[in-house]
Formats: structure tokens, C-alpha cells, sequence
């Protein structure tokens, strides 16, 4: 079937097509934010405006449709059409956009009239911008479980166009995967992202970001919003505090079950062989045994419908449990066979068996066997077992468990023995006999005790036999003998000695009284005991020698038994020979004592005498409106009465500022106590003393005075020295009249004068500690008070002692068999030490060898040795393999040799340090490390002496330099060394310059020498300044010259050019010239060529050169200079044509005549270039000819 479309049809469809192959119907997409401007173009071609047709543009909304303009007419005032027929434009301006009306399509038509073809259509999608408000997140619940999905949804109502919603986790801003719904605009569905996780434990709190944002906003105006989720998780449980866990035996074990969970578990299930043992986190068994070990549970449960269990292995660890069997009663000749068996936990590393009485008997294993048993074999015998435990927490250790056993032996016992040997009874006391047999005999013996001379009296029949409460008679020999159901062993003996305890005979009366000056006084004891017994007297519990004593006298006389002794009061120290005194009284003993007791008598002599004063201080000091007291000591019997006088008047105890008492301190000690109320200036002065008894009187002198300073102590002493401390005493003098009165000692150390002081508290005596042992001080007190300081003690001296526990060892110990010599090193020490050597022998046993003494500050010491030494032979029999080995290898490595080393002290050789083993090398090089530092010491010691060295021989050509009283500028640093060369040139060498001069009638006191000296000494900042020297010709015998070995090694250093070299640019001009003209060089200065700028005329010393290449007036032309020094310059390049064309021209041995004037006195210079072919060479040299004999450089 056909269909025929009419003509006009054809041509409409004709034309549709024509315009969409033209693109002339389109769409465009375009943004305008709410309230803004935009412009919609619609353009399209003239021709299409031949035919009649009509523009119009239609707007479509979520509202309507319909026409916003036709032709040139807009429908709205915020609409407005741009027109143009020629141009092809219909442009639609929209101001003051708004969403609901302009969110939409705007199309604009151009249509045929008459016909209705669209000749032209372009849409234009306009999206109005409006940013959406923030989003909003919801959840599927308030708390999400773990393992189980949950919904997270977040939604952002409104903005256009409909925005995108994106989640991100906020910790780590990973994009995450939702379902994004996108909604319909400002009024209509708003747009939504779903997200839905399966959290876990680790997400509880975890947060999610959801990010809002479209093209109405700016991209880092991204609208964000938070929420944290909330996980409940099934428990978790952990055990410990180990699995498994390790706890000593009866120690605690606690064990600990954490539970991990949400929401909180608030208890648990602790079990243990299927029982249910605890509720608690923490189960506590205070004191675990074997039993407790094995395998506990815990179980958590947290309400969520899943529980967790976990095991915990309780291991018990203990020390080897000991079981010991078998046969342990034995007949001589069989066979004794035990077994150790032991249960631990770590199990046991080992058994070993010991036997109590034999220290050296020692198997090992489990099994203890002794074949054809004797009866020495029976006794105790321990076996010991070792495991190490290692508890949970704890440090592992060794323990170590034992177990006897007592081995009996049938056998009869052997010979008997009877202890004690030397037996010795006392009459009146008692005395027990021991009887025993060795071998003792099993079953355990009986015995049988007599008497010599009554055999058939049985004393005793144990091991045990005592004498009850000696007598005389029980002297005599006993007798034992031990038997059993097997035989009799040997019969034992001993002689009992019988002895009697000193008994007093006769004693001096108790008390004794006698006047001071009779004569003849004896007192007499005796006393009787078996030994015979010794005497001693004491007098005041102190013993009185008789051989030492002038005072005494001791005899002794004996009497069988007895013993008589008379002390006599008779000797050179006293008056006539045998007077007393009253320093006689006191209380006397006579003790007799022999082996087995002791008896003493004691009698108490008092001695009448007259007041004698005692007292030590005889100065007191008060202040004025003060209470005082002055006290007087009086020793008197019988009692004194006592009276104070000042200045020879009496004073009443009675007057209201005075009082006075007499207080007893020992039985013929008295203390009279004068106590002044209030002391006035009429107080001070001499008070007298007087105390009477019937013998007589006496008078002591008290001096009561205002404060003032301290008296210096005197008798200062040494009481006792040990390794760091120094105990001292002296006696205080007059404390000024104040109590707080203190003592300072100043003690320094003799070896470098240190001084340190230290404040003593205590009265008379100071304990100075922290000293340096073996050190000598010197030590000095001084009273301090707060009115002032008193004079120094006259100074005394001591060596602290040796700390034994502190003598150091050598710091290295080296035989040298290339040498067959022993080297020593020792630390710093100040000690008087002897160098012990000891040799090993093939044994392995250490042999003396020598001692060696040391000076006190010796470090280092090397001893030689004679080939038939017994060290030096041991040496070279050592294992020659590890010495070749090393000595291949090219690395000397010592080897340890066979000899140690310690250091003793000289005044007690057996106080030694410890040992130090020493090395066996074939020979020392400097690769050792102390070698080393020896050089190293003495190369900086001769350093050090040379640096001192040539500073003094700079101050002293200083010194020098200032007599001559020769002003000279120092020389300038150059730019270049170049510079700095040329300047030389100009220097005048001098007789400082280094050389020896053989005979000389050159003038030292020239002033080219002057000049030459204050040059060369001109200063540097870094002290490394060049110093150029100038070799004398050797030709001339007269003269000074270099000798060889003062040029060596200097012909090639390559700090800085030689001087020689050819100089490859020319030096500024100006250097010196212009406004920096040094004053050295007065308004010109300079040499020839303006080396030095200026104007060409140099000034030294009121001195006026010219410089004009021919004249100078003076010496002190840079080339006449040179030539009439005295000094040879061959070589040196010269400073005439240093830069001119010619620059390898060198001053020669022979320099040009020169004429003098007598008038003017000037010299004429002629330069290089300008002398004849035949001067050139016969003295010229190039540095391809001469010899280079230049020292280019010194540093210092």
C-alpha cells in the first residue's frame, strides 16, 4: 500500500530536514544565579526572513506554557527583546531571574506565516541557580550492631539544580559508595544519599561526613554535616597476665580476664575442671600448689545473644620434689645400690650425689652403686637436683632441692678415741669424758669406762662418762672401750689432770688512809692454785708495770703453792724515793689468775693533803650589765673552805652581786662557784682563790675580764690516721668570754698547696675526712668567736694511709721478644709501688718472678731480661703458631703471654692491686695504642718547648729594635702574593735574617739592618705571616750564608709561588698611592715604575729619594738597597723590571758598578736591560740555570 503525501506536506518536510542537517534547531544549556541578569541569543540567518514569518520566543516551567515575547514585544517587564532583521538576532534579556518563573526551556521560533513551518528553533535550557539549604543526616536506629546492616541518609531539600550528596568517613576522607535519589528543585522532592555499612567493633564512635554542593555554589563552599555511630559489640575477652601463665609454687597467681564490650559486661564465668569456680574480673589463688595447675575459662556475657570464652593455662612451676630408695642397711661386702628419683616442674637438668663426710665424694645421675661395701662407706648421703624457673614477670632462677640418706654399715667398731686429749679438771666442778670409735661399728656400740687400778669398776657404759664436783683424787688414767653384737674395737686412754682455781690467803685491808709525804707504804696479797699463778696490780683499773714504772715497786715470792706480792710505793719519781703524793689515792688490785680461774683483791688508799688547784681555765669574760660566775678547782682531804678576794679585798658571799657555793665532784675534788648578779666595769680585775684544810692552804689566780677574741688552741696533736681521714686534738685557750666559741681547721695538701678548711663542732678533738690516701697535709686550728679570729696553731704534719682496696693495677703488661724486655704501664698515681712479676709454668701454676720499685710518679717502666730467665724463656717456648700467625697477617697483634702483673706497696709488699695478664709481641710499633700516645706527649712537649723558644727570641729583637728608636711602619698585607714579593724587595736584609755569619766587618748597626729587622717583624693577625729568606753566596768565606740543612725542604712548597716564578699580571699601581698612602712611604711613595703610586719620591726617615729611575737620595733605593745589604740576592728576580717586559731577569752575584757622589752622596743605578750582553752573562741566571737556594716560606 502507498501513501502519496500532498505537495505542500513534501515541501514542509522537505524543509525540516534541510533545517536540522543546518543545525538550524538546537539546545543550549545556560546558568543564571536567582536575582541575576542573563541574556538568552537566538541568532539566525537574514534569508530566512525573505519569506513573511514571525519571531517569538516560549518559555515552559514547571507552571505553564507559554509566549514571553512575539516580535519585538516582551509579555514581561523583566523581559526585554533585542531585534535585529538585518543581523539575523532575536536576543531575549531577563533581569531580576527568578526560579519559578524562569527555571525552565526558552525556545525561540521562527515561523512562516500563512504556512506554520518552523524555519528556525533554538531551545535554550536556563537553570536558575538557588544553593541548597544544609543537609539533614537520619539513621535506621539510635545504635547500630555489630555485624548488622545500618542506614545512615542524609537530605538536602531544595537548590537548584538538585544537589550532589556524597559520604566520606571524616577520619580518614575516604569517598564512600551511597545511593544517591536526586530530587526536584527548591518546592519540590529533595534529594537524598543512602548509605548502609555493616559496622564493626572498630567503628563504635566512628564518624561520617555527608558533603551538599551544586553549581550555585563556590567549590570550597561545600555545605558539611557530622554524625558519630554508636556500635554495640559482642564481648571480647583477653586473659592473663600471660597464656600460659608461669607463678611459683605457694606464691600467688592472680589471674586476670578483660572483657572488651558494649554495652559493658559487668561480670564473667571463671571454671576450672568443669567447675564454677569465680564471678570476678580478677581470680586470686594466694598460694598455688600443683594441684591448682591446668586449664581455667573465662566466659563473657553481654546481653547481645553472643558470649566469648577464653582458656588460660596455669603452669605451676616448682623445685625438684626428691624421693630416695633403697636397701640403706648393709653388711661389710655387699652391695649398696639407691636411687634418686625426682619430679619437678621445669623437670630436673640433673642429679648429683655427695656424701656429708667426705667433701671429694661426688657422683653423678639418678643412681648411686658401690660394689664390696666397707664400713668407711656408710654415713649420710645427699642427693641434689637443679631445674631453673622462670615465673611470669620474674627473673629466671636456679633452684636447687636435696635429700639424705643414712647408709648403715654392719660392722664391729673400730679404734677408740677419747676426747678431750689434754684432760683437765678443776676441783669443784665437773668434767665430761667423750668416748668414741672410728669406725663407730654398727648396730651402734656400747662402752665401758674404768679407772687405771680398778678394772673391774665399771664406770660408765655410754659414749659420755662425767666427773661430778672434782677432787684432788680424781687425778689418774681412764679408760674406754667401745663393743657391740659384731666384736670390741681398741681400747682408748686419757690422763686426767686435776687443777685449782686461785684462792686469796691474805688481803690488804679495804680501806687505806695516809698523809701526804710518808713514807714506807707496802701493800700485800697472796694466794695459793695449781698451776701457780700470775700477778698483776692495777691501780684504777689500769695494770702497773714494775720494769717501767718509777713510782712502784712489785716483788714476788712463792711458797709451794702459794704466791705472795707486795706492791711498794718506792721509785725515782718520788720525793726521797718513797714518799707519797696525793695523786697516790685511788683504788688498788692484786689479780692472780692461772689456766683455769682468776681471784683478786682490792684495797682503797686515800691520801690526806692541803688544797692544790687543778682547775684549767684561769680566765673569764663577761660583758658589762651580764650575770657571770668564775669558778675555782681545788683537789684537798679533808674538805677545804673556800674565800674570793679582788684586788686584795675581801668579798663577802652576802654582798647582793655576789654569791658563792662549793660543790663536791669527786672525793677530794672540790668546785668553788663565785656567781656575780650583775657585772660592772668595777667587777673586772684579779680575783684570789683561797681554799684551807687542816694540812694547809692554797691560792689560785682568776682573771674575770670583758669579751673579747679568742685565744689561739695550743698542743695541737695527730691522734689517729687512717686512709682518708685524720682525727686531731688540741687545747683550747681563753674563749673570749663566749659559749659559741668555734674551732676551724685548715688543712692543705703538700704535693700542689690545696687548701680546704672544715668547721669542728666538737670541743678540742676534729674527725677531717674525705682525704686522699697516701697524701701528706699540713694542718693548722684557728678559734673563731663573734668578737674576732685568733692566731693559727703552729701547723702539724701526717700522711694519710693506703686503701688497700684502692691500689690500681698496671693499665698494660708487655713482653717484647724482639727486645726480651718486659714494658709497664701504670696509671697517674702517687703511691710508692713495687712491680710484681709472676711467670705461669707449663702446669698452669703461677711462680713468682721479681719485684721492681718505682719511683711515685712513674708511669711507664721497662725491665730487660737475661736470656736464661725463666719469663724470657716461657716466652719463646709459647705456641709459635699464634705468634707467626699474627706476624704473617702484618697486624702484630699481641698474643696473651705467659706472665702477669700487680702492683704492691713498698712498705707492705704482700698490699697488692690486682693482676693484669700480659701480652707476648715480637716487637712494639706505633700501632700501639699507649706507644702512641707516648709519642704523641713527647712530640707536643717539643712543640711546645719550640714555640716558647722563638717567642723569646722575637721579644728579645723587639727589645732590641725599641733601643735603636728607629720608627718603621709595619708592611701592609698585599691583595696578591705577587704584591707581597715585591714589597720584600724593598726590604733591607738585616742581621736578623737566618744564617750564620763566619766573619763579618759589615755595621749591625747600619740601618739597612734596622730597617731589615723592624720589617721582618712586622705582626700578623693569624701568626703565619711568609718570612723570606735570602741566601748568602758560599763563595765568600767572610760571609754569611744558609747552611744545607736549614734549606731542605723548602724548595718545593706549594702554599704560595716561588719567588722566581713570572708574575702573569701586573699589580695595581695604586696600591699605595692616592689618599691610602701608607705614612712609611711619606706624600709619594713608592719604587720605580709607581709599584708604590704617588709622584716618585719616598721619605724615610728625613731622607728624600727621588725616584725617577736613576737617583735616590740615601741607601734607600730599591736597588742600591739590595746591592750594599751584605747580602747575596742571586736569583730573586729583579724588582727594577719585576713587571716590565723583560720579567724573567734575575739580580746576579755581581751587581753593576756604581759611582758615588761625594757632594750629594748618590748612586747611581743602572737597571738590567740597560747593562751589556757580556754583564748578562757572566752574572745573570735564568730559572732554568741556577740553583734554587731560597727558603720560600717558614710558618709559624
Amino acid at each position: 500500500m502507498k501513501v502519496r503525501l500532498s505537495a505542500n506536506m513534501e515541501t514542509r518536510i522537505l524543509t525540516v530536514f534541510l533545517l536540522l542537517i543546518n543545525g538550524i534547531i538546537c539546545e543550549e544549556n545556560l546558568d543564571v544565579k536567582e536575582g541575576g541578569r542573563i541574556l538568552l541569543p537566538c541568532r539566525f540567518s537574514p534569508s530566512f526572513l525573505q519569506k513573511d514569518s514571525t519571531l517569538y520566543w516560549i518559555r515552559s516551567n514547571r507552571r505553564n506554557h507559554d509566549n514571553v515575547a512575539i516580535g519585538q514585544t516582551a509579555f514581561h517587564k523583566n523581559y526585554r527583546v533585542d531585534y535585529s532583521m538585518s543581523e539575523g538576532r532575536y536576543d531575549l534579556y531577563i533581569s531580576d531571574a527568578e526560579y519559578m518563573r524562569d527555571n525552565g526551556k526558552f525556545e525561540c521560533r521562527l515561523k512562516e506565516d500563512g504556512t506554520g513551518v518552523e524555519l528556525y528553533t533554538k531551545t535554550i535550557s536556563l537553570t536558575v541557580l538557588v544553593p541548597p539549604p544544609a543537609p539533614l543526616i537520619s539513621s535506621s536506629s539510635p545504635t547500630a550492631l555489630e555485624g548488622t546492616s545500618y542506614k545512615l541518609t542524609c537530605t538536602s531539600s531544595g537548590g537548584s539544580p538538585p544537589p550532589q550528596i556524597t559520604w566520606v568517613r571524616t577520619s580518614d576522607r575516604e569517598l564512600l559508595d551511597g545511593n544517591l535519589t536526586l530530587g526536584t528543585g527548591p518546592e519540590g522532592i529533595g534529594s537524598t544519599n543512602e548509605l548502609v555499612i555493616t559496622p564493626t567493633k572498630e567503628q563504635d564512635g566512628a564518624m561520617f561526613t555527608c558533603q551538599v554542593w551544586n553549581r550555585a555554589m563556590k567549590r570550597s563552599d561545600i555545605l558539611e554535616v557530622s554524625t558519630n555511630i554508636s556500635v554495640n559489640y559482642y564481648p571480647i575477652v583477653e586473659v592473663g597476665p600471660a597464656n600460659p601463665y608461669r607463678v611459683e609454687i605457694d606464691h600467688t597467681a592472680e589471674m586476670t580476664c578483660s572483657v572488651d564490650s558494649k554495652p559493658k559486661t559487668e561480670s564473667v564465668r571463671w571454671e576450672f575442671s568443669g567447675l564454677f569456680i569465680a564471678t570476678s574480673f580478677r581470680h586470686v589463688i594466694p598460694q598455688v600448689s600443683i594441684q591448682d595447675s591446668g586449664s581455667y575459662y573465662c566466659t563473657a556475657d553481654n546481653g547481645l545473644g553472643k558470649i566469648d570464652k577464653r582458656e588460660l593455662k596455669l603452669d605451676v612451676q616448682y623445685a625438684p620434689q626428691i624421693d630416695i630408695s633403697g636397701e640403706t642397711e648393709i653388711s661389710e661386702g655387699g652391695r649398696l645400690f639407691l636411687t634418686c628419683k625426682s619430679t619437678a616442674n621445669p623437670r630436673s637438668l640433673g642429679n648429683t650425689w655427695r656424701k656429708v663426710s667426705d667433701p671429694d665424694f661426688q657422683r653423678e645421675g639418678p643412681v648411686l652403686e658401690i660394689n664390696n661395701v666397707r664400713a668407711h662407706d656408710g654415713g649420710e648421703y645427699v642427693c641434689t637436683a637443679f631445674n631453673y624457673i622462670h615465673p611470669t614477670g620474674g627473673e629466671r632462677t636456679r633452684r636447687e632441692s636435696n635429700s639424705s640418706v643414712i647408709v648403715n654399715v654392719r660392722h664391729k667398731p673400730g679404734r677408740a678415741s677419747i676426747t678431750p686429749e689434754s684432760a683437765i679438771a678443776v676441783v669443784g666442778r665437773s668434767v665430761t669424758l667423750v668416748c668414741q670409735a672410728e669406725p663407730e661399728g654398727f648396730p651402734l656400740p656400747a662402752y665401758r669406762w674404768w679407772k687405771e687400778g680398778r678394772d673391774s669398776q665399771i664406770l660408765s657404759t655410754s659414749s659420755h662418762y662425767t666427773l661430778e664436783n672434782v677432787e684432788t683424787s680424781s687425778l689418774g688414767r681412764y679408760f674406754c672401750q667401745p663393743h657391740n653384737s659384731l666384736g670390741q674395737g681398741e681400747v682408748a686412754s686419757v690422763d686426767l689432770q686435776v687443777y685449782l682455781t686461785p684462792r686469796l690467803t691474805s688481803t690488804p685491808p679495804p680501806n687505806l688512809l695516809r698523809p701526804e709525804a710518808a713514807s714506807g707504804l707496802q701493800i700485800s696479797c697472796s694466794a695459793s692454785a695449781k698451776p701457780k699463778p700470775a700477778v698483776r696490780w692495777f691501780k684504777n683499773g689500769v695494770e702497773i708495770s714494775s720494769s717501767s714504772s718509777e713510782l712502784f715497786q712489785i716483788s714476788i715470792t712463792e711458797q709451794g703453792q702459794n704466791v705472795l706480792s707486795t706492791l711498794s710505793y718506792v721509785g725515782l719519781g718520788r720525793k726521797n724515793s718513797n714518799q707519797l703524793t696525793y695523786q697516790d689515792k685511788g683504788h688498788y688490785s692484786c689479780q692472780f689468775e692461772n689456766q683455769v680461774g682468776r681471784a683478786e683483791a682490792t684495797t682503797h688508799l686515800r691520801i690526806q693533803h692541803k688544797p692544790v688547784p687543778v682547775h684549767s681555765r684561769n680566765k673569764f669574760g663577761f660583758g658589762v650589765g651580764e650575770s657571770g660566775e668564775i669558778t675555782c678547782d681545788m683537789r684537798a682531804f679533808p674538805e677545804p673552805r673556800f674565800d674570793w678576794t679582788l684586788a686584795d679585798q675581801d668579798h663577802d658571799s652576802g654582798i647582793v652581786n655576789y654569791s658563792s657555793n662549793v660543790t663536791q665532784i669527786e672525793e677530794d675534788l672540790f668546785r668553788a662557784v663565785l656567781s656575780i648578779t650583775q657585772v660592772r666595769k668595777s667587777s673586772y680585775g684579779s680575783y684570789e682563790c683561797r681554799a684551807v684544810n687542816s694540812l694547809g692552804g692554797a691560792r689560785a689566780t682568776i682573771v674575770l675580764q670583758g669579751k673579747g677574741e679568742p685565744e689561739a688552741p695550743h698542743g695541737l696533736k695527730i691522734d689517729q690516721v687512717s686512709s682518708e681521714s685524720i682525727f686531731i686534738s688540741w687545747t683550747s685557750g681563753f674563749d673570749g668570754g663566749y659559749k659559741n666559741t668555734e674551732y676551724m681547721a685548715e688543712y692543705s695538701r703538700t704535693v700542689d698547696g690545696r687548701v680546704d678548711t672544715k668547721r669542728c663542732t666538737a670541743m678540742g678533738q676534729c674527725n677531717i675526712t674525705g682525704l686522699n690516701q697516701y697524701t701528706e697535709y699540713s694542718i693548722r686550728v684557728q678559734a673563731r668567736n663573734p668578737a674576732g679570729v685568733s692566731a693559727w696553731t703552729s701547723p702539724v704534719s701526717a700522711t694519710t694511709l693506703v686503701d688497700e682496696s684502692r691500689i690500681p693495677s698496671p693499665d698494660s703488661l708487655v713482653l717484647e721478644r724482639s727486645t726480651n724486655s718486659v714494658h709497664v704501664k701504670l696509671p697517674p698515681h702517687q703511691l710508692k709501688l713495687l712491680v710484681e712479676l709472676e711467670v705461669q709454668d707449663r702446669q698452669g701454676n703461677w711462680l713468682h718472678h721479681s719485684q721492681t720499685l718505682l719511683d711515685a710518679d712513674t708511669t711507664y717502666g721497662t725491665f730487660p731480661l737475661d736470656q736464661e730467665d725463666p719469663l724470657s724463656t716461657a716466652a719463646f717456648k709459647m705456641d709459635a703458631a699464634k705468634l707467626d700467625d699474627s706476624d704473617s697477617q702484618g697486624t702484630s697483634n699481641p698474643v696473651p703471654g705467659p706472665l702477669r702483673s700487680r702492683l704492691c706497696l713498698v712498705t707492705n709488699s704482700t698490699a697488692c692491686g690486682p693482676f693484669v695478664v700480659g701480652m707476648v709481641v715480637e716487637s712494639l710499633d706505633v700501632g700501639q695504642p699507649w706507644l702512641i700516645a707516648l709519642i704523641v706527649v713527647i712530640s707536643l712537649l717539643g712543640l711546645v718547648a719550640l714555640l716558647v723558644a722563638i717567642k723569646c727570641v722575637c721579644y728579645t729583637r723587639k727589645g732590641q729594635n725599641g733601643a735603636k728608636n728607629v720608627h718603621v711602619s709595619k708592611i701592609l698585607h698585599p691583595h696578591n702574593i705577587d704584591a707581597y714579593k715585591a714589597q720584600m724587595f724593598a726590604i733591607t736584609a738585616g742581621e736578623n735574617q737566618h744564617g750564620v755569619r763566619k766573619s763579618s766587618t759589615f755595621d749591625i748597626n747600619s740601618q739597612q739592618i734596622e730597617q731589615g729587622s723592624s720589617n721582618s717583624q712586622s705582626e700578623s693577625a693569624n701568626s703565619q705571616e711568609p718570612l723570606w729568606a735570602y741566601q748568602k753566596s758560599p763563595a765568600d768565606p767572610n760571609e754569611l750564608h744558609y747552611p744545607i740543612s736549614a734549606l731542605a725542604g723548602y724548595d718545593n712548597y706549594p702554599g704560595y709561588p716561588y719567588i722566581d716564578e713570572t708574575p702573569t699580571t701586573e699589580p695595581d699601581t695604586g696600591y699605595f698611592g692616592g689618599e691610602n698612602k701608607p705614612e712609611y712611604y711619606g706624600e709619594a711613595g713608592g719604587c720605580k715604575n709607581g709599584y708604590f703610586g704617588g709622584e716618585n719620591e719616598l721619605t724615610v726617615d728625613g731622607r728624600r729619594s727621588v725616584i725617577n729611575g736613576e737617583i735616590m737620595a740615601g741607601e734607600y733605593n730599591c736597588s742600591t738597597a739590595m746591592e750594599h745589604s751584605g747580602y747575596s740576592y742571586q736569583g730573586l728576580p729583579d724588582p727594577a723590571n719585576y713587571f716590565s717586559a723583560s720579567p724573567n731577569v734575575f739580580i746576579a752575584d755581581h751587581p753593576p758598578p756604581s759611582t758615588s757622589n761625594n757632594s750629594g752622596g748618590h748612586q747611581h743605578y743602572q737597571p738590567p736591560h740597560q747593562r751589556d750582553h757580556q754583564t748578562l752573562a757572566e752574572g745573570l741566571q735564568t730559572p732554568n740555570t741556577r740553583a734554587r737556594r731560597i727558603v720560600h716560606e717558614v710558618i709559624v
